[in-house]
């Protein structure tokens, strides 16, 4: 068993896996490199095989009073906004909630803490040796087990991995929160809504107890020129790329009052999660694009999955069984969300007329397919 761990990185993995080790005993910093936890926000849904894991820790009757639990999502056409599908959820349970990251953030944190785990900020990992962690402001730790949590731009993982970077999707996408009061009162807004369209598409949905409106649009680009990954947005130019787009589409662009745009990037995906005492997690190990909202899912899958492993006193075996589950779990996502997207952006009207029918005939069960993986019973029944 490690007696000494620490985590590289303070996002959605970092946290959670702070309160399932602290959770299951074990001794545990967590290292941020910048001053404080992010202020960027964003929506994030959160669907069965991560809002279980949350249950099981006692963190989701924390998240559903600031969320929001729709009850079906609607695929529309872009154009009109006439329904192509819809699938029902939250039938029987509270097992997909929308919230706004900065919560999702906010609640971890606050557990974290209050189970005596550290958080220590203004630390960047530039080295690890010898069990040795080294930060930028000449300080360093001695650890048994380190944790890369540290995002899709990881250093750990483009030094110690695959010594490669993030490449430009050829994506831009801008988001926008806009209170629900400024919208037209019927329910058109009340649910998840992905209107589909030539080389590209929009998702929003109500988040906050349902008070806000989340909107992220999703567009061709094939350049991305920004030194930063997020910038502010021009409303102009995002009503001009989607100037066909249905009323209801630029009712709601046109109403955002803080808009952001930012390049999507994607890795290969990864061949391991381990190298010694080293391992990735979340968006580190296997970045996707945003096209299934999986990306924090996986996040809270592999930070539960490694400290249950870990329970078994026997670290070599736990990392075996971790890089056993999550690798092809998370590279199988990855490759998926990234399919999701050219299916969701065709412009050739029949490749679109059979992907509707495949949507109308299939859809809700690709979705069961990703929301009904069990972590713990993935774990149970891994060979002793």
């Amino acid at each position: 068993m490690p007696e000494k761990i620490k985590i590289i990185g303070a996002g959605v993995s970092g946290l959670f896996l702070g309160c399932c080790l602290k959770k299951n005993n074990f001794h545990s910093i967590i290292y941020e490199k910048d001053s404080s936890l992010s202020p960027y926000g964003a929506g994030v849904n959160l669907s069965k095989n991560a809002t279980l894991l949350l249950d099981k820790v006692g963190l989701l009757d924390k998240l559903v009073p600031l969320g929001y639990l729709p009850k079906q999502v609607h695929f529309r056409s872009f154009d009109n906004a006439s329904i192509i599908n819809s699938h029902a959820l939250n039938e029987n349970s509270n097992d997909f909630i929308s919230v706004d990251r900065r919560d999702l953030i906010d609640v971890l944190k606050n557990y974290y803490l209050s189970l005596g785990g550290e958080l220590i900020f203004g630390h960047k990992c530039i080295k690890i040796k010898d069990s040795e962690i080294y930060f930028d402001n000449k300080q360093k730790t001695s650890t048994d087990l380190v944790i890369a949590c540290d995002g899709i731009k990881s250093d750990l993982r483009s030094k110690y991995f695959d010594n490669l970077n993030p490449k430009f999707s050829n994506l831009v996408a801008w988001r926008g929160l806009i209170s629900r009061d400024q919208l037209p009162s019927n329910t058109f807004w009340d649910q998840i809504n992905i209107h589909l369209g030539p080389h590209g598409h929009v998702v929003h949905y109500p988040i906050n107890k349902g008070k806000q409106i989340n909107f992220v649009a999703i567009k061709k680009q094939t350049k991305w020129e920004e030194e930063s990954w997020v910038s502010k947005g021009n409303i102009n130019e995002l009503l001009s790329n989607f100037s066909s787009w249905n009323k209801n589409v630029l009712e709601l662009f046109s109403k955002s009052d803080n808009l952001h745009k930012w390049g999507l990037f994607e890795r290969k995906p990864i061949k391991n999660l381990v190298k010694g005492n080293l391992l990735l997690m979340g968006d580190a190990a296997h970045p996707m694009l945003p096209f299934l909202a999986q990306g924090s899912c996986l996040a809270i899958e592999d930070a539960y999955s490694l400290s249950e492993l870990l329970k078994n006193n026997d670290q070599k075996k736990s990392l075996f069984n971790y890089q056993k589950l999550r690798i092809k779990r998370g590279n199988e996502i990855q490759f998926r969300s990234k399919l999701q997207g050219h299916l969701n952006h065709l412009s050739n009207g029949f490749l679109i007329f059979l992907r509707n029918l495949f949507l109308k005939n299939f859809g809700k069960r690709i979705q069961e397919s990703i929301h009904k993986y069990n972590a713990i019973d993935e774990i149970k029944h891994l060979p002793n």
